[in-house]
Parts: C-alpha cells; structure tokens; sequence
C-alpha cells in the first residue's frame, strides 16, 4: 500500500524501529499512500483488519492523513475482519458465506502460502537461484496461524512426504530392494515420538 527507495530511512524509520517501536512512528509519515491514489481516482476501497492485527500487519497508521482524514480513517482503519468482511460482501450482491466455508478457505489459503514459501525457498538451497528474499520466505511459513509455533514447514513436509509406509515382509525379515532402507525423519524440532507397527499377514 506504500513504499520508499529511502535506503538510508532519513525520512522514516528503519525496520529495526518499525519491528520494536511502532507505536512512536503512528501519523509520522507524509508521503501519498495507493489508497489515497484510489481515492482521488474514485476507485472504492477498504482495509478489513482484525483487531489484534490493526497495529501490528497494517501500514496505514504509521502516516498523519490517516489521523486528521475521517474518510481515509474509516475505510483505513475501522472495517473489521470478518464480521465487517461479510456484511460488505453481501450487501454488494454476494452470496451469504458461512463462518464454516470461510475457515475452510483461510485454511487453504494458508496452507497455499506455506507451501509456497517453502518452493521458494528451496529454489534458493538448491542452488538454483541465490537470493536473500528466496531464503527468507522459508521462514514465513510460520506465519499461517500467529498462535501456533512456527513449524508449517513441518506440516507441508509431511503432507510431501507422507507419515506411513507399507513394507513387505519375508521369512521375518523386511522385503527391501538392495538400495532401499527405512528411516525415521523429524521435520519438526526435537520431541518424543510414538511409532505405531501394524503386521498383516495371511
């Protein structure tokens, strides 16, 4: 919704300032926002936020015409996420959406950014494109539930790599291929695990 090329953050702070004192620089920055752009192009728009996240993800209240402007404020930082959301929606001509069908695809979605935080990534392990901002989006997959810890990598491993195997067995003995072999993978941080051994037989 903004940007700088202040490399140097002369006129705004620096990303250390806005992870740890975001509260000083509320109304501080003066430069012209893309919704602003909208507005004066008369293009509707609206920020739905929910309310532990107002402050923290969205931008728009670290600049003063989103403190002086009730317009800007009301379309900027009032609409609620998802209470607000839906009515909207609706009332434009939308169909009615369940709270059911609405967490079902916030949990796609989600998952769809995990996954590709992680392709990303691995373009960047493997060689493939060196980037810092490939590398860092490994990271992010975190970022798919705020109260959860950060191990979606973990799940989306898993959903690749699968949790059980079917392995043959001759004369009391694993049935494997000359290069084949089991291994137990932790894709999550170090914990107990329990490993469950099913023997069907004829």
């Amino acid at each position: 919704m903004s940007a700088t090329i202040d490399l140097n953050a002369t006129e705004g702070p620096s990303l250390k300032t806005q992870v740890t004192e975001r509260a000083k620089w509320f109304g501080k920055f003066a430069w012209r926002t893309y919704p602003e752009q909208l507005q004066a192009a008369g293009v509707s728009w609206k920020v739905y936020s929910t309310p532990d996240g107002k402050y923290g993800d969205d931008v728009l209240p670290y600049f003063k015409a989103y403190q002086e402007s009730p317009q800007l404020a009301a379309n900027a930082l009032a609409p609620t996420f998802p209470a607000d959301f839906l009515a909207a929606y609706e009332a434009a001509g939308g169909a009615k959406v369940s709270q059911a069908a609405l967490h079902f695809w916030e949990v796609v979605g989600n998952l769809r950014w995990a996954v590709g935080c992680i392709a990303q990534a691995n373009r960047h392990l493997s060689g493939q494109a060196a980037s810092v901002e490939l590398a860092s989006l490994g990271r992010r997959t975190g970022e798919m539930d705020p109260e959860e810890c950060a191990n979606g990598h973990a799940h989306c491993q898993h959903l690749l790599i699968g949790g059980s195997e079917n392995i043959p067995v001759a004369d009391g003995r694993p049935d494997l291929g000359r290069w084949q072999r089991i291994f137990l993978l932790e894709l999550d941080r170090a914990r107990d695990r329990q490993l469950v051994v099913q023997v069907f037989g004829a």
